[in-house]
């Protein structure tokens, strides 16, 4: 019956003023009604308790699924960042041609430091070859008569040209003492490679095993 009272329509005051009119007057009954008074009471409170009991675990269980879910997708982040960053798995042929290009970064790195390109270019069926050492800082500059490159730079006309013999090399901003040095190893990658661009600072660090110097650099190494 009491499924069917419906007191949506009172008031805070008027539900609590209701609750006590309800309890006086069953505490005026004889005990059974007490007692079902009182358990009744009793059973609300709990059926209170216990669905806010369940709202907090539900949420607790919310929160927990969505931590979980963060936690992933990070761990998937760091993965795909550091596969990205991983270089790729090369087969023999590579490993070796990486090592070759390091050996060279290594004999830059020792004549003239850091922050170097080594470049080979060839012109079309060959008719000149030419091996450039450019530094980070060199920069090509524009002149009267056309552009100029500035900063710590060399090139070795291997073939020469119109205006310079075969084996010329020049030399910009570097110490004269890594003349001969870097004679041979510009002589040396242009045997090697027909045309090729080097990072020597990254081709330095690649992970590959060292190979040994060529007899040719050792017996004009400027730091041995």
């Amino acid at each position: 019956m009491s499924d069917d009272l419906d007191l949506s329509d009172l008031t805070d005051d008027q539900l609590v003023g209701l609750a006590r009119l309800v309890a006086a007057e069953a505490a005026r009954r004889k005990y059974p009604v007490k007692h079902a008074a009182r358990a009744a009471a009793l059973d609300e409170e709990e059926k209170a308790r216990i669905a806010s009991l369940a709202t907090d675990a539900e949420w607790a269980a919310i929160r927990a699924e969505e931590r979980r879910r963060v936690e992933a997708e990070a761990r998937a982040k760091a993965r795909a960042e550091a596969q990205a960053k991983a270089p790729p798995p090369r087969d023999a042929t590579q490993e070796a041609e990486w090592a070759q290009r390091k050996l060279y970064a290594r004999m830059v790195a020792e004549t003239l430091g850091t922050g170097w390109t080594l470049n080979v270019w060839r012109a079309r069926e060959d008719s000149e070859v030419r091996v450039y050492l450019d530094h980070a800082s060199a920069q090509e500059q524009r002149t009267r008569y056309g552009s100029k490159k500035v900063g710590p730079h060399a090139v070795l006309y291997v073939t020469g040209g119109r205006k310079n013999p075969p084996g010329k090399l020049e030399m910009t901003k570097i110490d004269s003492s890594a003349r001969r040095a870097v004679q041979a190893i510009a002589s040396l990658a242009a045997r090697r490679w027909r045309e090729i661009r080097i990072d020597c600072d990254d081709a330095a660090a690649a992970a590959v095993a060292d190979l040994p110097y060529p007899s040719e650099y050792l017996a004009v190494r400027k730091n041995p």
